[in-house]
């Protein structure tokens, strides 16, 4: 689906230049550059083969004799369509280099999802969208909110962040989002603790909320309707607001009674933004967003012999009064200072405030005989957590050598307190599997009051970090970065009154090389060595009272790659080979082994391609596919030589749309997904068979609003989507087929 969009070019971008006089330029969506590089007074511009040069000359051109045209263009501000599904290789991500180049000149598998995109493929959450990358596969698991698996690795290996700030370990803070609110989610494959610090090993996701237009004025509206009484709704204005100020404030709520009997969930985003124009060359955006979840908790069902049993595939068997919600609220301030083409600083002062709470029976064994489902893990858990940080940044262009030299420096401080109870009584409680009259929690527990007390923990993380790109030659950059981080946790134990304390100072860092062969198409190697701590920090100190020592884990990564952006910007594609090991795995483990002993090393080795194609105007061609091949070494260990829970070994995303010049689009998909292995490598496993989904949507606009019918899961498909190694025989089952009817609009 072709949506209105609008890119801002600055001059550093197109080429030196030392005059400040500005134009501004309407044109529409054009896939056929005219000029991918223009030679002007002996500099080479950029790349610019996203648009046609042609025909700008008109519109340019100045009465003042002797001088280019082109010396005379600072800032190009281009209102028009493009395609939604785009890898968006000429696209600048701060999420997978802080450097400001191309997707094309960096050297690791990145990409950005922007928000048409999400609207184009009916991605109603970031889940879904992220789904849609090479690779990955994720569930609304209930113990960890959102949870994802790529290259091998799952859970609090697969970082996720808010607009760049790590809040906690993943299975602690990440939540249900709706994508309403969201600018677009960018990641970045592989380790990458050179850049987000400590915690990422598969990958980092990075939500980026929207930002306020200082052009126009833009409102936007969704209101959709689908089964299981599934209601979006979601609204947004902003723009200039004189004086220098320019703003922006968006709503959204997504809720779902869900196909499980007794399940549901509701979720809230309120997020603003307000931009001043200190100058030219200098503003201040202050952010804020409150979010808040309540979810009826689906921990799955029980199997039989590792399989389901369709007959309880819509039943919730949590206690009748589970609880798990949670309340997040972001206060960020970023100020951008432009003093000219050689240097550039950022700061970016934050703070957040989030409280969760879990009250369930996450357990649950089936007796077929018997009829009867038994209810046990019970469970009460609550955080109280306050963030606070600032992270400088300084991007110096300059000459080395006589050739060109992109440096960050900067550093990073925040500061986490952290409140944890985590309360697991003893009880159970059976039920009728086929028509459960679910017990409360006390019923079931016997008291629905915590007999624990919980512990307190600061967590300290201060450290400088640097990333360099120098041009060797015209076609061929060197990539480097490094950074040290000094990390102290200090817990206070409530209930026995004892205190921990542990510090770490890991070096982290990442090389690479990127040669630009042909215009617009790059081959890459890197080697990249991240580090992080086993489940978390929080667990960390928490393990560490059995009088257990850790050390953070390390991770290294090979990757060498091809990025290619062909065909008159009609056809991009990736391609990646990549390897990684992850070095002093620690297992949480009790039975016959110790709590925080030693677990040897996970490997993974695979390869992933993406590629979009848009052969005629109009039709748009999308797939991606990854084959994988990961095993945990641990000599003498129940677990050496076996596959990680929920990692599939191949899987596949096609889709095609073709949009009418009437305004009707049609369009479909198909994702297939290898199997997986559940329950804990180190005891008996269950096989999750493969499954295929099929969509497709049809869609009509006209003028500014857009009516779209969607269905998902055609053929109805039954699967295991997702199992937690800590309930042992037991799976989330996967979504039925649904439908849905989406009004969206913007002006």
């Amino acid at each position: 689906m072709s949506l209105m969009s609008k890119t801002v070019f600055n001059s550093d971008s197109l080429l030196q230049m030392n005059r400040k006089k500005y134009a501004v330029v309407e044109l529409g969506w054009n896939p056929v550059p005219a000029l991918s590089r223009y030679r002007a007074e002996g500099m080479w511009t950029k790349p610019l083969s996203r648009f046609a040069l042609a025909g700008l000359g008109v519109g340019l051109v100045t009465a003042q004799a002797q001088e280019s045209v082109l010396t005379e263009l600072d800032r190009m501000i281009v209102h028009g369509t493009r395609p939604a599904d785009v890898l968006d290789l000429e696209g600048v991500t701060s999420t997978g280099t802080r450097l400001g180049v191309r997707v094309l000149d960096v050297p690791a598998s990145v990409y950005s999802l922007e928000q048409p995109a999400f609207q184009a493929r009916g991605n109603r959450t970031a889940m879904e969208a992220v789904e849609t990358v090479v690779g990955f596969v994720g569930a609304n698991s209930p113990g960890n909110g959102a949870t994802f698996s790529t290259r091998g690795f799952t859970g609090d290996d697969v970082q996720q962040l808010w607009d760049g700030i790590r809040l906690i370990n993943p299975a602690m803070s990440a939540r249900p989002l709706d994508t309403f609110n969201l600018r677009a989610i960018e990641i970045i494959k592989g380790p990458a603790s050179v850049l987000h610090g400590e915690g990422a090993v598969g990958a980092s996701i990075n939500f980026l909320p929207k930002e306020p237009s200082r052009e126009r004025f833009v409102a936007d509206g969704l209101a959709s309707y689908g089964s299981w009484n599934t209601v979006r709704t979601g609204v947004g204005v902003g723009g200039p607001m004189g004086g220098g100020f320019s703003g922006r404030v968006d709503f959204s709520r997504n809720a779902s009674d869900t196909f499980q009997e007794g399940g549901g969930y509701e979720l809230y985003i309120l997020s603003a933004a307000v931009r001043y124009d200190v100058s030219d060359d200098f503003h201040v955006t202050l952010y804020g967003e409150a979010l808040k979840d309540d979810i009826d908790a689906y921990f799955g069902v029980p199997l039989v012999d590792g399989k389901l049993d369709r007959r309880l595939a819509w039943e919730n068997y949590n206690v009748s009064d589970n609880d798990m919600q949670s309340e997040t609220y972001w206060l960020r301030m970023k100020s951008e200072w432009d003093a000219g083409e050689v240097l550039s600083l950022k700061n970016l002062a934050y703070g957040a405030v989030a409280n969760r709470d879990w009250r369930n029976a996450e357990g649950y064994s089936f007796d077929p005989v018997a009829g009867v489902v038994t209810l046990r893990d019970l469970g009460i858990v609550e955080h109280e957590q306050e963030l606070f940080g600032d992270r400088i940044e300084g991007l110096f262009v300059h000459d080395l050598a006589g050739r060109e030299n992109r440096l960050v420096l900067g550093g990073d401080f925040k500061r986490t307190t952290f409140f944890r109870l985590a309360d697991f009584p003893s009880g159970t409680s059976t039920v009728n599997a086929f028509s459960p009259i679910r017990p409360t929690y006390a019923q079931a527990a016997g008291s629905g009051i915590p007999s624990q007390r919980g512990a307190d923990y600061e967590i300290l993380q201060a450290g400088p970090f640097l990333e360099d790109q120098y041009k060797v030659f015209r076609t061929v950059t060197l990539v480097g970065g490094v950074r040290y981080d000094y990390i102290n946790n200090e817990v206070s134990n409530r209930d026995n009154g004892r205190d921990y304390g542990k510090s770490f100072d890991p070096v982290t860092y990442r090389g690479g090389l990127v040669w630009e062969f042909v215009s617009n198409s790059t081959l890459y190697g890197q080697y990249t060595v991240g580090a992080g701590a086993p489940r978390s920090l929080v667990n960390l100190g928490g393990a560490a009272f059995s009088g257990y020592s850790f050390e953070l884990e390390e991770t290294e990564q090979y990757e060498v790659g091809l990025k290619h952006l062909g065909w008159g910007g009609r056809a991009e594609a990736t391609l990646a080979w990549f390897g990684i090991q992850k070095d002093r795995v620690r297992t949480f483990r009790s039975g016959s082994e110790r709590v925080g002993e030693a677990a040897g090393e996970t490997q993974s080795q695979g390869i992933e391609f993406e590629g979009v194609l848009r052969p005629v105007d109009g039709l748009t061609l999308g797939a991606n596919f990854t084959v994988l091949q990961v095993e945990i070494e641990r000599d003498g260990f129940a677990e050496d030589g076996k596959r990680p829970s929920n990692v599939p070994e191949q899987a596949a995303t096609g889709f095609a749309s073709y949009r009418f010049p009437f305004g009707l689009e049609v369009g479909g998909e198909v994702r297939a997904v290898g199997n997986r292995l559940g329950n804990d490598p180190s005891g008996p496993r269950f096989e999750m068979d493969d499954y295929v989904l099929l969509g497709a949507h049809a869609a009509y606009t006209w003028k500014k609003v857009t009516l779209t019918v969607r269905g998902r899961n055609l053929s109805d498909e039954r699967y295991l989507a997702w199992s937690e190694d800590d309930y042992g025989n037991q799976a989330l089952v996967g979504t039925p087929a649904s439908v849905e009817v989406e009004l969206t609009a913007r002006f």
